[in-house]
């Protein structure tokens, strides 16, 4: 007799729902898996804090649509990658000069990761509608496929499939490892000094170079270096974490040693974690290779 492998599109789950529990059991056909086109699916299950979640993936829509070059496209493809008890989303703006990943590490996910792979796909209004509609304790359901990203949730499912990855991404993705990789911490700034930095934001487009720095306790943007300070170019492209400092346990900031790009780190607790890195000049963008040490 021979061996045969059955092939599941998720695990079986008991779900609780307001009209009571309800056991979901996967099934299994020898004509499906005859006919298999060889989807495969990465992850299935609820996310642990679905409303800060979806606030970080709200910000991640809000940096892929954002313009600060104006002969540059809009987008709104996130690309999200499953594997080593992770799940990943990350997308550039669609002016390639900011850099967003959200984390949720096993402790944000309760679920079951199938295997390990990445997709792309695009967060049309639907699923950003949906973000923005889920409650403080609402239960939601994700997968994540090689096909398609699904949020399930009481009010219904939204379903993304996957698009090409835009080709500039392409280079962009090994060129702000780069950066990462020759990253230092510079400051660790508590929620209270996160909310003082956005307070302290210059008003309108900034121009020319800032630098952040500590004076005393309370954190400031300078147009002046000096020994210690972050250059941050294109200051207001800050603006676009406005909606989680608030919900930062601790912000970290790093910069590489020739000043060309810095990142924002944002604790978010709960095992979930923001990172906004931006290029030194807003036109400039990111290129380049080489990997990644920021953790």
């Amino acid at each position: 007799m021979s061996d045969f492998a059955y092939a599941y599109a998720r695990p079986s789950a008991l779900e609780t729902r307001p009209e009571g529990n309800s056991l979901l059991l996967s099934a299994f056909a020898e004509e499906q898996a005859a006919t298999d086109t060889g989807s495969a699916c990465f992850f299935w299950g609820r996310l642990r804090d679905s409303w800060l979640a979806a606030r970080g993936l709200s910000t991640l829509a809000k940096v892929v649509a954002s313009r600060f070059v104006p002969q540059s496209a809009a987008l709104r493809d996130p690309i999200v990658t499953a594997g080593a008890g992770q799940l990943r989303f990350e997308a550039f703006s669609s002016c390639n000069g900011v850099y967003a990943r959200l984390d949720l590490n096993s402790e944000a996910l309760d679920g079951e990761f199938l295997s390990s792979g990445t997709t792309n796909v695009d967060f049309n209004e639907p699923m950003v509608n949906a973000l923005a509609r889920i409650a403080r304790t609402e239960p939601v359901i994700l997968s994540v496929g090689d096909k398609e990203v699904t949020l399930e949730r009481a009010a219904g499912k939204v379903v993304e499939r996957k698009v090409a990855l835009p080709e500039r991404w392409i280079k962009g993705l090994t060129s702000v490892q780069a950066y990462l990789a020759l990253m230092e911490e510079k400051l660790r700034l508590t929620r209270v000094q996160a909310l003082q930095l956005v307070q302290g934001l210059p008003a309108g487009t900034a121009k020319t170079d800032f630098f952040l720095v500590l004076r005393g306790p309370r954190p400031s943007f300078s147009p002046v270096g000096s020994p210690g300070a972050v250059r941050v170019g294109g200051v207001h492209r800050l603006r676009l974490l406005e909606g989680l400092l608030p919900l930062c346990e601790a912000l970290r900031v790093f910069t590489t040693p020739d000043g060309q790009s810095s990142a924002f780190v944002l604790e978010l607790g709960g095992g979930q974690r923001f990172l906004l890195a931006l290029s030194a000049d807003v036109w400039r963008g990111f290129s380049g290779k080489a990997t990644n040490s920021i953790p």
